[in-house]
């Protein structure tokens, strides 16, 4: 039996970027988390469907640091993919 193909878009469960590599947001996060010292929840139209950024830090259980034009967020690897 074979699995169905993913788009190359949408993240394999398994799949994991590297620090440097460009992402981009695949679906809306309600809010998004700031990667500063203190972190705040922020409003998630900060970043739209379609924004690429650069994974700048691995956090555990998914989460990635990922540098956009609006700043730096913490965002969940369901909600990103390969550009």
């Amino acid at each position: 039996m074979t699995e169905p193909s993913l788009s190359s878009s949408q993240p394999s469960p398994r799949q994991r970027f590297e620090v440097g590599q460009s992402v981009q947001i695949t679906a809306a996060p309600p809010f998004v988390k700031s990667a500063d010292p203190m972190p705040m929840l922020r409003s998630g139209s900060l970043v739209n469907v379609g924004d690429v950024g650069r994974v700048v830090m691995i956090k555990p259980l998914g989460t990635y640091g990922v540098q956009f034009t609006s700043g730096t967020f913490l965002i969940d690897a369901r909600y990103l993919g390969i550009p």
